[in-house]
């Protein structure tokens, strides 16, 4: 069945010769003729007089004297029916550009054919254009893309066609376009005996309740092609075979495919978790940012209530509206600041899970060494690179606690920030005596133990001085215990 489409770009200077080139299979380009594609026809025409023995001629003047932010050349990308022969198809894309171009513009055509993924012909057209009009003025090359001149069209550039215009404009244009195609292409279809044609209208427009299927990358669409060359050459040589031996190789064939496709799934759903990940932490790091700046302008707000009462009326103040209006902002501000808190732990834990060594980076890279690997030695490498991800994983617990131990160490007055650093170095250098596997857990533990001591700027732990003089009369009297030694003065 025939296929509707067609497609209108635009090529920007320095793309028009490659771009002539890649059509017409010239150049770099000629060796896709050896890789199983076609090239069924291509012409060129109304060419001014020195471009005319070589079109290539045209597009490099094209790309060198056209205005840089100028639009080089047009082109229509369409689909021909695999119903019509070549000669056929030829014809049909002759009195399409007659019907569009006449002898107004200078262009260039080639038909492609190469295999559909169901096996079939998939012949298409590239039809590139200049959008500079014939007015039988002759010009050399660098006065033929001047700047038209009005007055005195002999002095100046070959003029462009006016198809500028708004959206709708150009949306309305490129519609009428798709109509004229569908109505030339179906008139050929039906002068060769097919009744079926195409429809180039949309699939709402036809009472279609679905929507049309996502158009594959180039990409894609290659490797999608050379997996169908492939099962066509396997379906074929297994055709040569007995029905037994046929049937085993199609079920042992069956196996690895479909370990493949579940394992490209595996991948997908770990690409998709990350970036869902990632548009958390977006959206956690803008409530954040909005946290901050309510915040800012709460404080601003109370200092700005403080400051407008002296120290006489200080009195009234604590008893007046002043009063009851800081603390109702601070009552309304409170929820707002947990809620920064979770957002800003869970911020952390999500960085922890894509970070590299994390849950979803791990996950991500064991499915793509599951998808890529097939020799041995290169898959016990990548089982060692799967421990190490492990070992990174399990560090997880440790990131939690220090994430929730540095955002409210963040919050502390500067001395308690201080002496929490006191504290911090005595544990370090008491970590650094553990045997290795113990230094982790050590570490976790103090993390969430001195967290739980942290209240906004306050710090529930006394100062290591402090702490040392309580202990020494302790150790004093458990060592007279220990010794049977008595310290009653009275007896």
């Amino acid at each position: 069945m025939a296929t509707a489409h067609l497609s209108v770009k635009i090529g920007k200077a320095g793309k028009a010769t490659p771009h002539a080139e890649y059509i017409s299979r010239e150049g770099k380009y000629a060796q896709r003729l050896n890789q199983g594609e076609k090239l069924e026809a291509t012409e060129s025409g109304n060419m001014p007089a020195w471009a005319r023995h070589d079109p290539l001629e045209f597009w490099k003047a094209a790309d060198q004297h056209e205005r840089k932010n100028g639009s080089v050349y047009r082109e229509h990308e369409i689909a021909l029916p695999r119903e019509l022969t070549p000669v056929q198809r030829a014809e049909l894309v002759r009195e399409w550009v007659r019907q569009e171009l006449g002898d107004r513009h200078a262009y260039t055509w080639a038909i492609h054919n190469k295999t559909a993924l169901d096996g079939g012909e998939q012949p298409h057209v590239h039809l590139m254009y200049s959008e500079r009009t014939n007015d039988g003025i002759e010009r050399d090359p660098a006065q033929y893309f001047r700047r038209y001149n009005a007055k005195h069209p002999e002095r100046g550039g070959a003029k462009k066609a006016n198809i500028q215009g708004t959206h709708s404009e150009r949306a309305a244009a490129l519609k009428a376009m798709r109509e004229r195609w569908e109505r030339l292409h179906n008139s050929h279809l039906a002068r060769r005996g097919h009744r079926h044609g195409i429809d180039m209208r949309t699939l709402a427009e036809q009472g279609e309740n679905r929507k049309p299927a996502r158009k594959m990358t180039p990409s894609e669409s290659a490797a999608k092609q050379r997996r169908a060359a492939a099962g066509r050459v396997v379906a074929a040589a297994l055709e040569l075979l007995p029905s037994e031996e046929l049937a085993r190789r199609r079920a042992a064939a069956a196996l690895p495919v479909a370990e493949a496709e579940r394992r490209s799934y595996d991948l997908k759903k770990a690409e998709q978790a990350i970036r869902q990940a990632q548009d958390e932490m977006a959206e956690k790091k803008e409530r954040l940012q909005q946290y901050s700046r309510h915040t800012a302008k709460v404080q601003a707000e109370i200092d700005g209530i403080q400051k407008g009462f002296k120290a006489a009326v200080k009195s009234l103040f604590d008893g007046g509206a002043g009063q009851r209006r800081v603390e109702s902002l601070k009552r309304q501000h409170r929820p707002l600041k947990e809620a920064a808190d979770r957002d800003y732990l869970e911020l952390k834990r999500l960085e922890a899970d894509t970070a590299e060594g994390g849950s979803l980076y791990r996950v991500r890279e064991l499915a793509a060494a599951r998808l890529a690997v097939t020799d041995p030695d290169e898959l016990e490498r990548h089982r060692e690179n799967l421990r190490i991800l492990d070992a990174a994983a399990q560090s997880r617990p440790l990131l939690a606690a220090r994430a929730a131990y540095q955002a409210k160490a963040a919050r502390l007055s500067p001395a308690n920030q201080d002496l929490l650093a006191v504290y911090e170095k005595n544990f370090e250098q008491v970590a650094a005596h553990l045997p290795t596997e113990h230094q982790e857990r050590a570490r976790t533990r103090y993390y969430e133990g001195t967290a739980e001591r942290m209240h906004g700027p306050h710090l529930d732990l006394p100062h290591p001085e402090q702490k040392a003089r309580q202990a020494e009369p302790q150790r004093w009297q458990n060592r007279g215990q220990e010794r049977g030694d008595d310290y009653d003065l009275d007896r």
